[in-house]
């Protein structure tokens, strides 16, 4: 049976409280000399490899137990790394997404064209999309059969997201 690879979009903010949270976990492991990747008694996978896993990561398994060996302790700081590693991955390409964005709001602003919904039903375009999987609020603009908002929408719009890309460089993970 092959496994396929279905891609699931995770908001970056979303993400980065997710590697913040597992960093703290795996430390905690750490400090108990917990095992980590499977149960120690049941030996099926555990919370981490299960997360991992759903972001397409392999988890580096530690288990020290009655007639149970598996890895070393430096998986904690091998998992750890490959957490630090993919969500500054994901930052940096969360922060390539939103500058893109930013540049075809002022291709728009340049057009006049609608934005945050579509022309000429009124229906949510990509803009809104974007915005709401982000949680961040959008102005709209269109003119035609229905009108809605006015041209100041492009940099109400371009101005949100300068401010997500502040919160996206802020948010750090620590080890």
């Amino acid at each position: 049976m092959a496994v396929s690879n279905v891609s699931v979009f995770r908001p970056f903010l979303t993400e980065a409280q997710w590697a913040k949270e597992t960093i703290g976990q795996i430390n905690e492991y750490k400090s108990r000399n917990w095992a980590i990747g499977l149960n120690g008694d049941t030996g099926k996978p555990d919370g981490f490899t299960v997360s991992f896993a759903e972001r397409d990561m392999n988890f580096v398994t530690y288990i020290r137990g009655a007639g149970l060996s598996i890895g070393s302790p430096d998986a904690y700081g091998q998992n750890i790394a490959m957490v630090t590693a993919y969500i500054e991955r994901e930052r940096q390409e969360e922060v390539t997404l939103v500058n893109s964005i930013i540049a075809q709001l002022v291709d728009y602003k340049s057009r006049n064209w609608a934005v945050g919904l579509s022309w000429p039903d009124g229906q949510p375009d990509g803009f809104t999309r974007f915005f709401a999987v982000r949680s961040l609020p959008i102005s709209y603009y269109l003119r035609g059969n229905i009108s809605v908002g006015d041209p100041s929408a492009y940099d109400a719009n371009i101005k949100t997201l300068q401010g997500y890309l502040e919160t996206i460089g802020s948010t750090r993970v620590a080890s």
